[in-house]
């Protein structure tokens, strides 16, 4: 699916998530992972070790700015 400039611009400005769930395609270490967006400035990833692809997990997140 492809999101046009407006539609997107729009999700973002209301707080939206765009992405859907969909079938692990393979795995992931346990831990903090970064995720390697940017050398500067960059996200990470905390999966718990016991995480099991075959049940439902909460997902929570965090979001800090600094300017």
């Amino acid at each position: 699916m492809s999101l046009g400039e407006k539609p997107f611009r729009e999700a973002v400005t209301q707080g939206r998530l765009l992405a859907r769930p969909t079938q692990p395609t393979g795995t992931a270490p346990g831990g903090l992972q970064p995720l390697g967006l940017s050398g500067e400035r960059d996200g990470l990833l905390y999966i718990p070790v016991g995480y099991r692809v075959d049940r439902p997990a909460p997902l929570g997140t965090d979001v800090t700015r600094r300017w």
